[in-house]
């Protein structure tokens, strides 16, 4: 048997190499292929989930395993959270680590309001509630503005009153004298003073007022001292 001559080995290793890289490129366009067909499957399917032909890329599988590992995060932390959450309400998911809050909780399922005022009868289911409630009768104000002294009963009305002052949010505004304010109801009110609208009357006397506010005052005044007296008499 007679050696191949260098040209002829060349020559064929050459042939050799080249079919070499034939078959990777058919052997990788398959898996292209598959991973395609793989891919379509789940579209066909409605997004079922499918086993794909082709393993994920690196890359893919990390995002992955971060997102796994943010909601396993996530849901430890939603877990122990609730913990200490003992005392759950049996009509809602409110949950609280104090007894004495889910009592509280709970007048907004039964209705009870145990607090009572002891000058009109107005009751509330928080006692601080109560408290809010009282100044109406002893005119107290304990919040006040720092720029013009004005006084309000709750912090939450020196908050909208202090909008008077920045401007910030005074979106209402009167057609009649360009009365301004940050809130519709305070608008609505106003416009009663061009109106002469009343909507709020006395049950004893018929007396009118444009707000819920003066009617208030106004039994007060007029009324309370005739239902002491009644109540005097009763008694």
């Amino acid at each position: 048997m007679v050696d191949e001559l260098p040209e002829e080995r060349g020559v064929r290793e050459d042939e050799e190499e080249e079919l070499m890289e034939k078959n990777l490129r058919t052997t990788h366009a398959d898996e292209g292929k598959k991973f395609k067909e793989a891919n379509n499957d789940v579209i066909d399917n409605g997004g079922q989930q499918q086993l794909l032909m082709v393993d994920e890329l690196p890359e893919e599988r990390g995002v992955r395993e971060d997102e796994e590992e943010e909601l396993m995060e996530k849901n430890l932390r939603t877990t122990h959270a609730d913990e200490g959450k003992k005392f759950k309400c049996t009509e809602c998911t409110y949950r609280t680590t104090r007894p004495d809050h889910l009592k509280r909780h709970m007048r907004a399922h039964t209705g009870e309001r145990p607090f009572k005022c002891s000058i009109c009868g107005h009751q509330t289911a928080r006692s601080e509630q109560l408290k809010l409630h009282m100044r109406t009768h002893t005119g107290e104000k304990p919040f006040e503005c720092t720029i013009c002294g004005h006084q309000s009963a709750q912090a939450g009305n020196l908050k909208q009153h202090m909008l008077t002052h920045t401007g910030e949010g005074m979106k209402f505004k009167c057609t009649i004298c360009g009365y301004r304010s940050a809130h519709p109801g305070n608008l609505k009110q106003h416009v009663r003073t061009h109106t002469g609208v009343k909507p709020f009357k006395c049950a004893i006397c018929g007396h009118q007022s444009a707000q819920a506010g003066n009617l208030k005052q106004h039994m007060r005044r007029a009324h309370m001292g005739e239902k002491r007296r009644h109540l005097r008499q009763l008694h």
